[in-house]
């Protein structure tokens, strides 16, 4: 090691220093209290771009939930190489990675994975399968969308939809694919079906990938903001209980409308652009009664924040999202949609009522679709939910999560996003790799008495987290 190299990894940087090196070409990360310039490893990153996700934040549960089931050996002196000092005020996260239970679990999880082998490829093919349809109905739509057929292919185009995103949510966890250049794909199949239907691929990985599962359903987790924001819903004893929440029932029983009549309005997708300004001050306002599908954003310009802040809230998040993104978001989306609705449009006697319902229509079966499943992935009767991520982080993702499990085919073209036990804890494994290792996941919770949530139907998931909520609706 040279000497300049030396120096560099004796110095104490606070969090500005960290939030100034976020661009791919120039990234530092914190892990575990130590600061790394990773920008000339992320070429050779084994899984490809998912690591930028860390650039200029905590990459600590990133880091532990990416690499629990390769060989950590290779991988820690990997990393050390890459040090150039430590953060001031040490470790971000109160939490355990090495308790006996979380050695037991990945010692099974390994051995199970090992038996049932790596399938490289099934994620892309998952993936180009969704892409065919999503073709064909598109083309459907060309030809009568305009007619009173239209509506049904709109149906289905938001079913199609919503199963692309769970294509960018698998590509931005690098679950799409881990070999050589097909990693690669992971960031432009995230981008495409995400920005495709009108959201910004900066803002949602920060939210769900860096926010959600660093911390998830604390406070510190942006993603309430959009599913369960504290004005309508009351998920544990520690929140004051509010009028409106008597009322949290109702609004998870019809969820799926809301969220179908809030989010047909994509803001980045035309007509709805044309309204943009209006649809965000109202998501903004937050009085409207969530799920939404489209975040509001609580993000911060990082030039405001103390160097003691990490940047990751309550209240307060750095996504880094800037023009270009927002650019690039809208134009991706209108390239795909603004075609096709002045088709129909034309095709309509000029009827451009009937193309915007078509658009609507499509959206809001998305997000009705999407916000259906989601609400359940994390409520039941029995979660354990936290106000802060603290003690054995492994038992506390378990614990906090459910796994559902409908059937082999739709666990497998959902990339096993209905098992959020296993997705928790091993967020790059895809739909079968998901369903093999999640027995053995339950027989070491059984083993460690650790609580695990698990339903072999939807609507058992659906009932249980009905009675939460209902629950919680009362000032007890």
């Amino acid at each position: 090691m040279s000497l300049y190299e030396t120096k560099r990894t004796r110095q104490v940087f606070d969090w500005q220093d960290i939030r100034d090196h976020h661009r791919k070409n120039d990234a530092w990360t914190v892990i575990h209290g130590n600061v790394y310039d990773i920008s000339e490893f992320v070429s050779r990153h084994p899984g490809g771009d998912v690591i930028l996700h860390c650039a200029g934040h905590d990459g600590t549960i990133l880091y532990e939930s990416h690499h629990s089931l390769v060989d950590r050996n290779m991988v820690d002196t990997r990393l050390s190489g890459l040090q150039i000092g430590t953060l001031k005020g040490g470790e971000v996260h109160n939490v355990q990675y090495d308790t006996e239970f979380s050695k037991d679990l990945i010692t099974a999880c390994r051995e199970a994975l090992a038996r049932h082998g790596r399938r490289e490829k099934e994620g892309v093919i998952v993936a180009l399968s969704v892409y065919a349809m999503h073709v064909g109905t598109y083309a459907g739509l060309w030809v009568f969308g305009h007619t009173w057929w239209g509506l049904l292919l709109s149906v289905a185009m938001g079913g199609i939809l919503a199963l692309e995103h769970l294509i960018g949510h698998a590509g931005s966890h690098g679950a799409i694919s881990r070999r050589g250049w097909l990693t690669k794909l992971n960031y432009v199949f995230a981008m495409l079906s995400m920005e495709s239907y009108g959201m910004c691929l900066r803002h949602w990985t920060f939210s769900h990938v860096v926010s959600h599962h660093g911390y998830s359903y604390t406070e510190n987790d942006c993603m309430l903001e959009t599913h369960l924001p504290a004005r309508f819903w009351r998920l544990n004893h520690s929140q004051p209980w509010k009028p409106l929440h008597a009322f949290q029932g109702y609004l998870f029983r019809f969820r799926s409308l809301i969220s179908f009549l809030v989010s047909g309005c994509r803001f980045r997708v035309f007509p709805f652009v044309c309204a943009e300004p209006l649809i965000r001050a109202a998501l903004g306002t937050g009085w409207i009664p969530n799920p939404k599908f489209m975040a509001s954003g609580s993000t911060v310009d990082p030039r405001l924040l103390e160097a003691s802040h990490n940047g990751m809230g309550p209240h307060q998040f750095v996504a880094f999202d800037s023009v270009f993104d927002e650019l690039r978001a809208h134009a991706i989306a209108n390239l795909v949609w603004v075609p096709l609705f002045m088709h129909i449009a034309n095709e309509r006697s000029s009827s451009a009522m009937w193309a915007t319902m078509i658009l609507y229509a499509s959206f809001g079966v998305q997000a009705g679709l999407v916000i259906q499943n989601l609400l359940l992935q994390h409520v039941s009767e029995h979660t354990v939910l936290v106000q802060s991520t603290s003690g054995d982080w492994y038992r506390q993702q378990i614990e906090g999560s459910v796994d559902i499990y409908d059937s082999w085919l739709s666990t497998v073209f959902t990339y096993g996003v209905s098992l959020q036990c296993v997705h928790h804890i091993f967020p790059h494994l895809n739909g079968t790799e998901a369903i093999a290792v999640r027995p053995a996941l339950e027989a070491v919770c059984d083993q460690h008495r650790v609580l695990y949530s698990y339903f072999a139907r939807t609507r058992q998931a659906e009932s249980s987290a009905l009675k939460r909520m209902e629950a919680f609706s009362k000032n007890v």
